[in-house]
């Protein structure tokens, strides 16, 4: 099975996930309240918070597969035409040079080689998806935003034109914690 993904912080956590959680716990830890509490009971619900998401990393169940097989198409193909060739000097290779290179505050050191490595990686991993189709299962991540489903809308027409099997794991509008609380997620990653 290949997990195929439309952006890189997905890649990245399907390769965590994939290799288990064990000793990692990422993101922030932030507290919320509808009152005004003193710091030191936000530094104790901070710490909860935490420790409650190690327990979470600890019980996790790894997803099944191989990280090596998990693809990101990071390509944005939100914007501009999706049917242009991604082929040397493409309109999109530039389109995301510059976001990636953008430096206003001239704090990036070697922009133009991370934009270039980017691009490369992403070709590889659309090379490999075109080289598998037909050949391995795939599954796509899919979220609600435009570059997921213009992904996912590309990446089967690589898959139709081989036959590939194929199924996509929808990212749900909304999520109930037990607490009551309604949770809206934006992406995968």
């Amino acid at each position: 099975m290949v997990d195929v993904c439309f952006s890189d912080s997905v890649k990245g956590s399907l390769h965590l996930a994939r290799r288990g959680f064990q000793g990692f716990v990422g993101g922030a830890v932030g507290i919320i309240t509808s009152e005004e509490i003193s710091r030191e009971e936000r530094k104790r619900l901070e710490e909860k918070a935490r420790a409650e998401a190690e327990e979470r990393a600890r019980n996790a169940l790894p997803l099944a597969g191989e990280p090596r097989k998990v693809l990101g198409l990071s390509f944005s193909l939100s914007m501009g035409d999706i049917r242009a060739p991604m082929e040397g000097d493409c309109p999109r290779r530039a389109l995301i040079r510059r976001w990636l290179t953008a430096d206003p505050w001239g704090e990036l050191e070697d922009a133009e080689r991370a934009a270039e490595e980017f691009w490369q990686g992403s070709l590889r991993d659309l090379a490999e998806l075109s080289a598998l189709a037909g050949k391995e299962k795939v599954r796509f991540w899919v979220g609600s935003g435009p570059d997921s489903l213009c992904g996912l809308f590309a990446a089967a027409g690589i898959l139709a034109e081989a036959g590939g099997e194929a199924s996509a794991v929808l990212l749900p509008p909304w999520e109930e914690r037990p607490d009551g609380a309604a949770v809206t997620w934006r992406g995968w990653g």
